[in-house]
């Protein structure tokens, strides 16, 4: 297989900094809740769950809202 090398491609746009989204899931206490953009939506879903297995006595849940945004919401 021959490999094409590439020239002044540039480089992707820095990923958006969850530490956060991490720090606000430590933080939440039963009932309390956040709201995420709809732009990182999917990666806040993947931390909420890396976190229940982390944490198997707490549990989340999350929905998609109307506008594409995700609210979470810790349970216990």
């Amino acid at each position: 297989m021959d490999v094409k090398i590439e020239k002044q491609i540039p480089l992707p746009a820095p990923r958006q900094d969850m530490s956060n989204y991490r720090n606000a899931l430590d933080m939440m206490q039963p009932n309390d809740s956040f709201e995420a953009p709809a732009d990182v939506r999917k990666h806040v879903r993947a931390l909420v769950g890396q976190h229940k297995r982390k944490n198997p006595g707490q549990s989340f849940r999350t929905r998609t809202l109307p506008d594409g945004s995700l609210r979470v919401w810790k349970v216990l």
